[in-house]
C-alpha cells in the first residue's frame, strides 16, 4: 500500500489475475482494464492465481523518493514521511 504526493499514475491490465486497490475501493481485475490512481490516493496491487502484468503510466513529477509505503510485505514502509 502506498501513495505519492507528485505524481499520478495510469494502471492498465495486460493480463493475470489479481485485486487492485485504488483508495477504499478494491477491484478484481482481468485483462484490459484501467484505473487512474490520482495523487496523495493509497494504492495496491496483488496478483492471483495467475501472475499479474500492468503498464504503469507516470505524470506529473518523476522520482523514486516520491514513493510513501504504508505497508509493505518487504519491510520498506516510511509512515513517518506521511504529511497528507
Amino acid at each position: 500500500m502506498q501513495f505519492h504526493h507528485l505524481r499520478q499514475e495510469s494502471w492498465i491490465v495486460i493480463s493475470g489475475s489479481g485485486v487492485i486497490t485504488v483508495g477504499k475501493q478494491h477491484y478484481d481485475v482481468k485483462k484490459n482494464d484501467s484505473f487512474t490512481i490520482p495523487k496523495e490516493t493509497l494504492h495496491q496491487l496483488t496478483a492471483g492465481l495467475e501472475p499479474l502484468v500492468i503498464v504503469e503510466i507516470s505524470t506529473g513529477q518523476f522520482d523514486e523518493q516520491d514513493i510513501v509505503r504504508i505497508e509493505d510485505k518487504y519491510g520498506r514502509t516510511n509512515k513517518s514521511s506521511i504529511n497528507t
